[in-house]
C-alpha cells in the first residue's frame, strides 16, 4: 500500500477487485474513491518519491504501459512509457523520468518481440529500453504457474534483484547481462517474494508465504526470519505485503488467517505490536493519525484497526 508524504491518503490496486482502477482511501474525509487509470487488466503500484506513485499497466500481452501519477490527482498522468516492441516510447509532452534508470518488469507477447516472455524496462530522461528475462524460461520455472512480480535496483552496485511468483528464492542479475544470474535463497516456503530495500541498513526484506526474511545484500546471507502466521490446522498459511513507514522503524505485515497487523522490530524481529481488523487483510499501512489502514484479501473492502 501507498501513502502521500503527510500519510493522509493510502492508495492501492488490487487487480482481481480493482483492474485498471486505484483504491483511495482519505483520512481526512473517512471516503474511499475507486478512481479509473485506464483499461489494463490490471494494475500494479508502487511509491515513487513522495507524493508520486508508479503504475505499471497489465493488459493481455499486446503492449505494457508505465505511468506516474500524483497521490492527490490519480487521474492526471506525469510521465509515461509505452512498450508495443523492441522500441519503447516516452512521452514527450511529460515530465521527462529522473536520470538515474527506473526499472520495471511485465510480461509482453508481442509479433515484434517474437517471444512471449518476461521482459525488464529501464526508462531514464526521454529514453526506454526492453531486455528479454531469457533465464525465466521453461527449464527452470513453470511457465504457466510462476511469473516475475518485481525488481529492485541493488544500493551501491549495478545489480537488480527479482522477485518471482510462487518460489523460495530472488534472482540477482546484472541490467545489461540479465542471464549472469544466481538464486538467493529465502526461507524454503513459496510465497510471493516481492524485494523491499531498507536504506537505512544494508538489508533486503521479503515475505516468503508465512515468513518474514531479512538479508544481507552485500554478502547476500539470510540473517534473520519469522514465521509470522499458521493456520488452525497448524499448517502455514501465507501473510500479506510488507510495509515500512520512512523512518524504518518497524515492519508491517498483515496477517489474513488471523484477522490482524503485526508490527515487528527489525532489528530484533520481534513484534512490538498489534492491529485487529478482522476478516482477512492484505495490503495495510500505518497513516499519520496512527490508524491502520487494511483491504480485504477477496472483496477489497476497507478494514480498519488500532496499534496496540
Amino acid at each position: 500500500m501507498i501513502t502521500d508524504n503527510n500519510r493522509r491518503l493510502a492508495l492501492s490496486s488490487l487487480g482481481w477487485v480493482d483492474h485498471g482502477a486505484i483504491w483511495r482511501f482519505d483520512s481526512t474525509s473517512g471516503g474511499v474513491d475507486h478512481i479509473r487509470v485506464g483499461d489494463a487488466k490490471y494494475l500494479v503500484l508502487r511509491a515513487w518519491g513522495t507524493d508520486e506513485f508508479a503504475a505499471v499497466h497489465h493488459f493481455d500481452g499486446s503492449r505494457i504501459e508505465i505511468t506516474t501519477h500524483s497521490c492527490a490527482d490519480p487521474t492526471e498522468v506525469t510521465r509515461r512509457v509505452l512498450v508495443t516492441s523492441w522500441a519503447p516510447t516516452v512521452s514527450a509532452d511529460l515530465a521527462p523520468w529522473p536520470p538515474t534508470p527506473s526499472y520495471f518488469v511485465a510480461w509482453l507477447n508481442d509479433d515484434a518481440t517474437a517471444a512471449a516472455v518476461y521482459f525488464l524496462i529501464s526508462v531514464r530522461g526521454r529514453q526506454a529500453a526492453i531486455e528479454r528475462l531469457d533465464w525465466f524460461d521453461g527449464n527452470a520455472y513453470d511457465l504457466g504457474y510462476q511469473s516475475v512480480i518485481a525488481v529492485s535496483p541493488v544500493p551501491g552496485s549495478e545489480e537488480l534483484v527479482f522477485g518471482i511468483q510462487r518460489s523460495s528464492h530472488l534472482v540477482v542479475a546484472a541490467p545489461l547481462s540479465v542471464n549472469a544470474i544466481r538464486r538467493v535463497e529465502l526461507s524454503g516456503g513459496h510465497g510471493n517474494a516481492v524485494p523491499h530495500v531498507r536504506l537505512r541498513a544494508s538489508e533486503i526484506w521479503a515475505v516468503n508465504y508465512d515468513t518474514l526474511v531479512r538479508l544481507d545484500y552485500r554478502s547476500w546471507e539470510v540473517t534473520g526470519t519469522l514465521r509470522l502466521q499458521e493456520a488452525p490446522s497448524g499448517t502455514g498459511m501465507f501473510v500479506g505485503d510488507l510495509w515500512m513507514p520512512l523512518d524504518e522503524s518497524y515492519v508491517l505485515v498483515p496477517r489474513p488467517g488471523m484477522g490482524d497487523i503485526v508490527a515487528i522490530d527489525p532489528i530484533r524481529l520481534t513484534p512490538v505490536g498489534t492491529a485487529t481488523t478482522g476478516r482477512q487483510p492484505l495490503v495495510a499501512t500505518v497513516l499519520g493519525d496512527r490508524r491502520v489502514v487494511a483491504r480485504d484479501w477477496k472483496t477489497g473492502d476497507l478494514l480498519t484497526g488500532d496499534m496496540a
